[in-house]
């Protein structure tokens, strides 16, 4: 498959979102050749990322996130994964978790059933995937990628 690349990045208002908005087919075309490949083949969510605790409950069935969900906390995650989901929402980044998705930023947590933990995934946009890369990336490279590159661009 081939095609693809360039194009500077898609702020909040590039993408035309307004604050909280959401919309699933923003930033797709800035998203990773990888996630393109994979997404519709694995049943990849790319929905809303406040909404995954509770779609991970629904459609697949964890106990973890459910608990998360009835206790009013479907955004909290452990530190390092925590750490990610925050970065890529700072002000210093793209401001909010729409604006990530909208410059092509896709995430997901597959649960680790039994244990109450996720394994974190992350493909950053095409734009932004080191040469050779395997994709998606765990939580650790994608937070060294995100430390090396100027996200504001």
């Amino acid at each position: 498959g081939g095609g693809g690349g360039g194009g500077g990045g898609a702020g909040l208002s590039d993408a035309g979102l307004l604050p909280g908005e959401w919309r699933d087919e923003v930033g797709e075309e800035l998203a990773s050749e990888a996630w393109r490949a994979q997404a519709e083949a694995l049943g990849l969510p790319n929905g809303d990322w406040a909404s995954r605790r509770a779609r991970c409950a629904r459609v697949l069935g964890c106990e973890a996130c459910a608990r998360f969900v009835a206790a009013g906390r479907p955004m909290d995650y452990a530190p390092m994964s925590q750490r990610m989901l925050n970065v890529l929402a700072s002000p210093g980044a793209y401001g909010s978790h729409a604006a990530a998705a909208a410059a092509g930023w896709r995430w997901h947590a597959s649960p680790n059933h039994g244990q109450g933990s996720h394994a974190h995934q992350w493909w950053p946009p095409q734009q932004l995937v080191p040469e050779g890369a395997k994709l998606p990336l765990g939580t650790y490279a994608a937070l060294a990628l995100i430390e090396r590159v100027d996200l504001r661009g």
